[in-house]
């Protein structure tokens, strides 16, 4: 029942971005990629992704822009993931603050 609930908000909301994007009438120039899902796992232990998903693109090149924007902004600028830290030697340089080794 709460995933029930959980998708039906998550549909709630995509229908509200929708209605947004006609209220400034920008549907013509919406480039939009939506996808909102439940990761679970059958009884095999494979991984089953539950997903409610929106696309508003007119061509596979659109598609392909997306991908590459969301592969280029995964990493941050020094080309590490975000969820590895920052290299603290780079945030202190030029500060005269040294770590010790």
């Amino acid at each position: 029942m709460e995933e029930q609930a959980f998708f039906s908000e998550m549909q709630r909301l995509s229908m509200e971005m929708d209605t947004i994007i006609d209220k400034y009438n920008m549907r013509d120039r919406v480039l939009s990629v939506t996808v909102t899902g439940l990761i679970d796992h059958d009884i095999f232990g494979d991984t089953r992704i539950k997903a409610i998903y929106s696309y508003s693109l007119d061509s596979e090149e659109e598609l392909n822009h997306v991908i590459d924007f969301i592969n280029s902004t995964w990493e941050d600028v020094d080309g590490m993931r975000e969820d590895e830290g920052p290299d603290f030697d780079d945030l202190l340089d030029g500060t005269g603050i040294e770590l010790e080794d």
